[in-house]
């Protein structure tokens, strides 16, 4: 099984419930992990990446869990060679001392053909 990895993948959304969150843009790092076999099938993991960054740009989730769901579906619906997945929201900006981040992990069923 062949693993690619997005790293450090950072740009600046409308992300958060907090008041000051839905009016001002923030840092918003994620990283992405999948998982597939190789078939000759090619994961454009540039198209991935720029997929995430318009997605969560656009939508302006509240929740950092909603954006993981989407994404993770939007991922699979172009790829859905991809056997298992896992994101990792984080928003280094908005807590003084800490970092938080949310984790999905994902797997997906294949039909045996």
């Amino acid at each position: 099984m062949y693993k690619i990895e997005i790293k450090n993948l950072e740009f600046y959304a409308i992300l958060g419930m907090l008041e000051k969150e839905r009016h001002m843009l923030q840092k918003v790092n994620v990283y992405v992990a999948l998982w597939y076999e190789y078939k000759e099938n090619i994961i454009d993991y540039a198209k991935i990446a720029s997929l995430v960054k318009k997605t969560v740009k656009k939508e302006r989730f509240f929740l950092i869990e909603e954006a993981l769901e989407h994404l993770a579906s939007k991922i699979h619906s172009l790829y859905p060679e991809i056997e298992k997945l896992k994101i990792t929201i984080s928003k280094p900006q908005i807590l003084e001392d800490a970092v938080p981040s949310v984790t999905l992990k994902k797997s997906f069923k294949h039909k045996k053909v």
